[in-house]
């Protein structure tokens, strides 16, 4: 089975590490696809929100503010909708579902 959120979360590392070096074409790439793959994805938003914040650091050290804006606004939508989720869904406490990864709980 395919970890896509894993996948993401490398793709989405690898960008900010691009972006450090300055090497803005290979930090786009790797950010925007991070950003594809867990689009879509309920189990993956922070994931998500947090490509779109990378890309909205990358936009903004190219000079592109309205870009840089409009990416940090979706990302602020995404993650402010998981903190909703999980102010109306409080993730169980710890060994009430043994088998099943606290992570999953963390990520409603």
């Amino acid at each position: 089975k395919q970890d896509i959120e894993g996948e993401a979360f490398a793709l989405s590392r690898l960008g900010e590490l691009e972006l450090s070096l300055g090497n803005f074409e290979a930090a786009e790439k790797a950010l925007l696809a991070a950003a594809d793959l867990v689009q879509y994805s309920d189990y993956a938003q922070n994931t998500y929100g947090e490509a779109l914040t990378k890309l909205g650091k990358l936009e903004a050290e190219k000079g592109n503010t309205a870009k840089a804006l409009d990416y940090f606004r979706q990302a602020k939508e995404v993650l402010n909708s998981i903190s909703f989720l999980k102010r109306k869904n409080p993730p169980a406490p710890p060994g009430i579902f043994p088998s099943v990864p606290a992570k999953v709980f963390s990520a409603v």
